[in-house]
């Protein structure tokens, strides 16, 4: 998993924490270990930066399945494909 544009160290200024243009964010209660883009930079005006992306290499499809299985759905932004949240599912597969 790589940014489209990598951190630049010669024109952004330096984060201790880049890793090739994420930065690690803790530990997600439903998605794990996540990363989001580095905080040195604007890089989706859609979901302000505020997109997750989890640290192990799962499919899509194998995400969807898995969270799916626990009840739950993750919400995807258009732009970077980032997980801006996680919510429950109730009715028989209906969103709450």
């Amino acid at each position: 998993m790589t940014t489209p544009v990598p951190h630049d160290q010669e024109t952004n200024a330096a984060c201790p924490w880049c890793i090739d243009g994420f930065t690690p964010m803790g530990v997600h209660p439903d998605l794990g270990p996540v990363f989001r883009m580095c905080p040195t930079d604007d890089w989706c005006d859609v979901c302000g930066d505020y997109g997750l992306f989890p640290a192990d290499f799962m499919p899509l499809d194998e995400r969807i399945n898995a969270l799916l299985h626990n009840g739950l759905a993750a919400v995807w932004c258009p732009n970077c494909l980032g997980i801006t949240s996680v919510i429950p599912l109730t009715n028989n597969g209906g969103i709450r």
